[in-house]
C-alpha cells in the first residue's frame, strides 16, 4: 500500500507498506523428491556440459567467419571478425578450465564464489588486453568486423546451450 502524507511545510512523505513476504508455499507443504522422482526430473531436465557449449561456440564463430569471408570477399574482414571472437573465446576457455579444475577440490561455497569472481576478473582483463592488442595484429583494423566477432561470440554460447538442452531433452524424454 502506498500512502502519501504532508510533512512539515511543503515536503511530502511517501510511506510504502508491503505485505509480509510469502512464497505461497508453507514449510509443511514441502515434500522432498523420492529417488525415482529425482531420477525422472534429471532425465527430463538434462545438464548441458559447459565444454560442449564452448566447442559449439567455437564452431558457430568459425561458421560465421567463413560466411563473412564468402559474403564480403575480404579475407581481412573475416580475420578481424575471427580475432574479435577469439578475444572472447580464449578468456572464456581459460575461465572454464580454471573453474572445472577447481571443482574437484572440496572448498566451501564462499571460496568457490570468490574463485568464480577472480576468474571472471581475469577473463575480463584478458579480453580487454586482447582487444587493446588489435592494432598490433592488424595495421588498420576494421572495428565493425572486430566488434561483430565479439558480439557473435558473446551471443553464440546462449544459442548453443539452448540448442544442446533442447536436443538432449528430446533424446531423453522418449
Amino acid at each position: 500500500m502506498l500512502r502519501c502524507t504532508k510533512a512539515a511545510g511543503l515536503a511530502w512523505r511517501m510511506v510504502v507498506t508491503l505485505p509480509p513476504p510469502s512464497s505461497g508455499l508453507d514449510d509443511e507443504d514441502f515434500k522432498p523428491l523420492t529417488r525415482e522422482q529425482a531420477h525422472q526430473w534429471r532425465r527430463v531436465h538434462p545438464q548441458v556440459s559447459p565444454i560442449s557449449v564452448l566447442y559449439g561456440q567455437g564452431w558457430v564463430v568459425m561458421l560465421v567467419a567463413a560466411l563473412v569471408w564468402v559474403i564480403s570477399g575480404r579475407v581481412l574482414w573475416a580475420a578481424e571478425f575471427a580475432y574479435g571472437a577469439v578475444s572472447v573465446w580464449v578468456p572464456t576457455a581459460l575461465m572454464l578450465w580454471a573453474l572445472l579444475r577447481g571443482r574437484r577440490s572440496s572448498v566451501g561455497a564462499q571460496a568457490a564464489l570468490a574463485g568464480f569472481f577472480f576468474w571472471e576478473g581475469v577473463k575480463l582483463v584478458l579480453a580487454l588486453a586482447m582487444m587493446a592488442a588489435t592494432p598490433f595484429w592488424f595495421a588498420s583494423p576494421t572495428w565493425l568486423a572486430l566488434m561483430a566477432g565479439v558480439m557473435v561470440a558473446l551471443k553464440a554460447h546462449w544459442l548453443v546451450a539452448w540448442r544442446l538442452s533442447v536436443r538432449m531433452g528430446r533424446n531423453n524424454v522418449q
